[in-house]
């Protein structure tokens, strides 16, 4: 099978930071994709991250996927800016406002990250422990270059609402089960409330 590679990707991250990408399309000649087969796009901390082809849908997109796990990193970071006292503690599972959003994003260099709400410092971070509120984005340079950059489109998805968000809605009728066993997560997924957010790069949700 020919495919088209290089025109538009678009990642998508599981917890863990094992990453997806969507949207191979090409000008670079053709080349022979088929699913199963690995891609080197972008890297971190002068890595290079391998992608494994996954899908490969009717418009020739490419979903791919990261065998490895690229970092661990807080989804959000305790403080002041929340207003529930639980995420004051801990931080929120709010997707559009939470640091590993803005970080993952971002193209701006060590330091220069105006975080839009409490910092992933050292002591916003669960016992100290990974704080990146000073390491550049994931998509600055020396992880991906402009080119790179320039391929990553933007995605139109749904993020799952806790019911503190409700009030943000955009559609969902109930709650999301609150339950550690995945199969009884799902059940009511297609119902859950949800808002719609546009990114270049998601988790997986």
């Amino acid at each position: 099978m020919k495919k088209n590679f290089i025109k538009g990707l678009v990642i998508v991250l599981f917890i863990l930071l094992s990453l997806f990408l969507v949207g191979c399309e090409g000008t670079v000649g053709e080349i022979s994709i088929e699913v199963g087969d690995y891609i080197q796009f972008g890297s971190y901390h002068d890595v290079p991250i391998i992608w494994r082809v996954v899908n490969i849908d009717k418009d020739d997109n490419l979903l791919l996927f990261s065998d490895k796990i690229i970092s661990l990193k807080a989804f959000d970071a305790a403080g002041d800016y929340h207003r529930d006292e639980d995420r004051i503690k801990t931080g929120s599972n709010y997707w559009k406002d939470s640091n590993i959003r803005q970080w993952l994003n971002s193209d701006e260099e060590v330091g220069t990250i105006s975080w839009r709400q409490n910092p992933p410092t050292e002591e916003n971070m669960f016992m100290g422990y990974a704080p990146y509120e000073s390491e550049k984005g994931f998509l600055a340079d020396g992880n991906f270059s402009e080119a790179e950059r320039n391929l990553i489109n933007p995605v139109t998805h749904k993020s799952i609402l806790h019911h503190l968000e409700i009030d943000k809605k955009d559609g969902g009728s109930e709650n999301i089960l609150p339950n550690s066993r995945i199969r009884e997560i799902v059940e009511n997924y297609d119902n859950s409330y949800y808002q719609v957010v546009e990114d270049k790069v998601f988790f997986y949700q």
